[in-house]
Formats: structure tokens, C-alpha cells, sequence
């Protein structure tokens, strides 16, 4: 289990994003190394078996990035954006617009609201239209801290009848920077992320899918993002070279499936284990 606190996710996060100034490179790299120690070493993706692709994508040693669109959860991914900041910030780099407001003020104050109104509403269209092409250009693939959430069980895996992977986190960051899942309630406001006069997104906009609402705490998730840099009409797209350390299989799993479960953990040379229910306490275990 995680000995990182919130704070220290947060840091970690920002390390990730190189926000944090340290002095030197060193001092960066061991304050990385200082927050990895407190990471765990294994990370777990539940999965339903009435996908006719896992049992192939486990033996082919992929995993599936999803479209945030996807998602169980109607915030999650949710753009925010502080308008009124955003537009005070461009105001300042844009000159022309200042000069022209500045002047109509001077004439007619009435007249420069409006025309700052109708800057606003172009400035929140410009900036919904950049992140909505960012959220829906992104492709996500979810992990958990945990393998025995009786929740995530049900919620993922088919109703206990599914498996849960377990990966290395060694070989995760491999692929790539790993996001902690910060728990909170309230939205990140991206308004340092966008740069509306240059029309771009700041990889710190990744923050986008890194809050979620405190109801989720229970699934300590972390997530491995890639924001493509096309549209990405396609749902998903598929990440290579990530084997399961072992594969746990479902204590209402078939006979039938368990059997294509354990020809799978054979070929892979893995082993298989089975979740068994508690008979005093409401939990699963191995």
C-alpha cells in the first residue's frame, strides 16, 4: 500500500511536471528517488472477461488506453477554467485589446463593458474549444494501489467473475511518467495551463485527469496518460511491452474461464490465484 500522503502526490506531480524549482538537477532526482521509495511496487487493473480482446491483449502483453469520455464518472476530466482570471491574464498580454478598451472607457464606460463582454465570451470559446480537443485527443489506462476492493471487484471485473492484473510499477514507469490520482473537492483550475493567445496547451493541462471527487478515494488510482497529438477520432489506442507480474482471478469466476485463465498464466510463465471470500468479514482475499 501507499506511504505517499496527498502532499507528498502533489510534489510528486509537480516534479513529474518540472514546476518545482529546485537549485539543481541532483536535488530534483533525489527528491524523485525519496517519493518513489514510499510508492508501492505493485499496481492492479481489474478486468472483465466478457471482453472477447483481454484474454489476447494479456497474452500479447498490452494494455488499452480509453478515451476519459469513456468513464464511469460524468466529472471526471472535467474542464475548469476561471474565466475571469483567464481573461485578465490575456488582457495583459494582448495590447491591442487593452489599448481599445482603455480608450472606449474613456468615452463611453458603458460601451467598453460591452466590448470586454464580447471579448469574454470569445476568449471562454477558444479556450473550451482547446481543451475539449486536449481531453478528447488523450488516452488514459487506470490502475489501482489495490487488489482486494470488494467495489472494484464488482464495478470492474464482472461482478467478482473477471481477473485482476498485477503490474510492476518499475516496469509501468518505463512506459512513461505515472500519475497519482489527487482526491479532492474540487475542480483544478487550469487557467496557467493555456495559452489562449498562442492557441496552446501546456502539458501541465495533463492536471485535467488527475482530480477527482473524494467518493473515489476508495479506488487509489493512478493512471498512465498519453495525449496524442492528432485528434484521436479512434476510442483507444493500444500500449505494448507491459506483462502481468501475476494474474488474480475472481471468486465467482467459471470453470470455464478459469481453466483459459490458467492455459493464459502458463504461457506467459506468471503465476494465477484465486480470490476466496471471507467468511466472517466482508472482504476478499488471497
Amino acid at each position: 500500500m501507499s506511504k505517499l500522503t496527498d502532499g507528498d502526490k502533489k510534489l510528486y506531480i509537480n516534479i513529474l511536471f518540472r514546476e518545482h524549482n529546485f537549485k539543481n538537477m541532483r536535488r530534483n532526482m533525489q527528491c524523485i528517488s525519496e517519493q518513489e521509495n514510499k510508492i508501492p511496487q505493485k499496481f492492479y487493473r481489474y478486468r472483465s472477461l466478457s471482453n472477447e480482446y483481454e484474454i489476447d491483449s494479456i497474452i500479447q502483453e498490452q494494455i488499452w488506453l480509453s478515451a476519459p469520455t469513456e468513464f464511469n464518472d460524468p466529472y471526471d476530466s472535467m474542464i475548469n477554467i476561471d474565466v475571469e482570471q483567464m481573461l485578465n491574464k490575456y488582457l495583459k498580454e494582448n495590447k491591442e485589446i487593452l489599448s481599445k478598451y482603455n480608450y472606449l472607457a474613456g468615452k463611453d464606460k458603458r460601451k467598453a463593458r460591452r466590448y470586454l463582454e464580447k471579448e469574454k465570451v470569445k476568449v471562454q470559446k477558444d479556450i473550451d474549444k482547446d481543451l475539449e480537443k486536449f481531453r478528447k485527443s488523450s488516452r488514459i489506462a487506470c490502475f489501482s494501489e489495490t487488489y482486494d476492493s470488494l467495489l472494484m471487484w464488482s464495478h470492474y471485473a464482472d461482478y467478482h467473475r473477471g481477473i485482476c492484473l498485477e503490474y510492476s510499477f518499475e516496469d509501468i514507469k518505463k512506459l512513461g511518467s505515472f500519475y497519482p490520482i489527487i482526491y479532492t473537492d474540487k475542480f483544478e483550475n487550469l487557467v496557467n495551463y493555456v495559452d489562449i493567445k498562442g492557441g496552446k496547451i501546456d502539458n501541465g493541462a495533463i492536471r485535467l485527469f488527475l482530480n477527482k471527487s473524494k467518493e473515489w478515494s476508495y479506488e487509489k488510482e493512478w493512471r498512465i496518460i498519453d495525449c496524442l497529438s492528432e485528434n484521436g477520432a479512434e476510442n483507444g489506442r493500444v500500449l505494448k511491452e507491459l506483462k502481468p507480474q501475476s494474474i488474480l482471478m475472481g471468486c465467482r469466476i467459471s470453470d470455464d474461464d478459469g481453466k483459459r485463465i490458467s492455459n493464459v498464466a502458463n504461457v506467459l510463465h506468471i503465476p494465477v490465484k484465486k480470490m476466496k471470500m471471507d467468511t466472517k468479514r466482508f472482504r476478499v482475499y488471497l
